[in-house]
């Protein structure tokens, strides 16, 4: 490191807030997991509710900026150096449910050269900041986070800067058994967290691109908030749910299962393009689901028996169809289905699927293609 002070723009960080609650539930445990996250809209559901506040506790800090402190207490340009700490203005982890709680602080994102990142320690209050603490249902923590500059920083390190850090904290109900979400944020990080045999992965909004033959899920994975600009090949073993997620695409498969013996379970997730569950799952079950056409496909198949419920098909959707006779397809309390129902004809036989709306049999009237 050349002599002197070097500047280092690591000026504020963008607060915000969101929560999210998964129940797992097994044979003989159940529990919460919830997420309190920079930059993403705050969403409170169940009773374990973990929120971002400022210093005094009240005041959300939800799309707010936390400025770096001073030697002189002054808020301006930071000069860094190796050795140098600073720390941020402090924030407050209030626990707003009636769960016991646990929880960590993850920084999940650099705005400017993430490069620099590798070259600063961040901890809370002295600590390393992947420690575990514990919160009470109702209670509040206040916690500083500060960031030293390694002193084996080289000169690899001068002119780049950081003006942004995101922020996220990850909590799950207090209970031996109880798991803590796994933020990720690319298809590489995806893939290590299922390998990892991750339970609970939380993609906090990212758009992990295009998922192509990856890492097959296991057995009670569930998968939050991603978003993915083509899904094919996916395999589920045992079963699967995938919670807020967005499956839109450029090119033909827009969410393409095939392979596993898997039942997966869809809630409040966007579909466009080409969908379809090869026979070789199982079951499929969609919940307060959202279909529309892309630039040239708006169909949804199914190989084996499917539940439909409160979903939604966009006008420029053009077909859900089966393609084993049998099959049984159930629609309850849909909307946008009429005329788009077929039966499939292979090698010049009409695949007859079993297709029931709100609890009515309309097999009888259901056209092929």
């Amino acid at each position: 490191m050349k002599k002197g002070s070097t500047k280092r723009a690591l000026v504020t960080s963008i607060v915000s807030t969101c929560a999210s609650v998964t129940m797992l539930a097994g044979a003989t445990f159940a529990w919460f997991t919830d997420t309190a996250s920079t930059g993403v809209n705050k969403i409170q559901a169940g009773t374990l509710n973990i929120g971002l506040y400022a210093e005094d506790g009240v005041t959300s800090v939800e799309g707010e900026t936390l400025n770096w402190k001073t030697a002189d207490g002054e808020k301006n340009e930071i000069l860094w150096e190796p050795g140098a700490t600073y720390e941020l203005e402090p924030v407050t982890v209030k626990n707003n449910g009636n769960l016991a709680a646990k929880y960590k602080v993850l920084i999940t994102g650099i705005n400017g050269d993430a490069e620099l990142n590798k070259a600063i320690e961040w901890k809370i209050e002295g600590v390393n900041i992947d420690k575990e603490n514990q919160l009470g249902a109702g209670k509040e923590q206040e916690i500083t986070i500060s960031g030293t500059m390694k002193t084996s920083a080289g000169n690899e390190y001068q002119g780049k800067y950081i003006d942004g850090v995101s922020i996220t904290v990850v909590a799950t109900q207090d209970t031996d058994d109880a798991t803590y979400p796994v933020i990720v944020s690319s298809m590489a990080e995806l893939n290590e967290a299922i390998a990892a045999g991750a339970t609970v992965i939380d993609a906090n909004g990212a758009n992990l691109g295009e998922f192509y033959y990856s890492a097959a899920f296991p057995d009670g994975t569930i998968l939050k908030n991603a978003k993915f600009t083509s899904f094919y090949g996916g395999k589920a073993t045992g079963t699967v749910t995938f919670d807020n997620c967005e499956f839109v695409t450029e090119k033909s498969y827009s969410a393409h299962f095939d392979s596993g013996n898997g039942n997966i379970i869809f809630n409040n997730c966007l579909f466009d393009g080409w969908n379809s569950f090869g026979k070789d799952i199982t079951n499929v079950e969609m919940n307060n689901c959202t279909f529309q056409k892309s630039y040239k496909y708006g169909s949804l198949r199914f190989y084996q028996d499917a539940q439909l419920n409160n979903c939604t098909f966009d006008d420029s959707f053009l077909w859900i169809d089966t393609n084993v006779t049998g099959t049984t397809v159930e629609f309850d309390n849909c909307t946008g289905i009429d005329g788009k129902i077929f039966n499939k004809i292979t090698d010049n036989v009409e695949q007859k699927g079993i297709w029931i709306v709100n609890g009515a049999d309309i097999s009888d009237t259901v056209g092929s293609h």
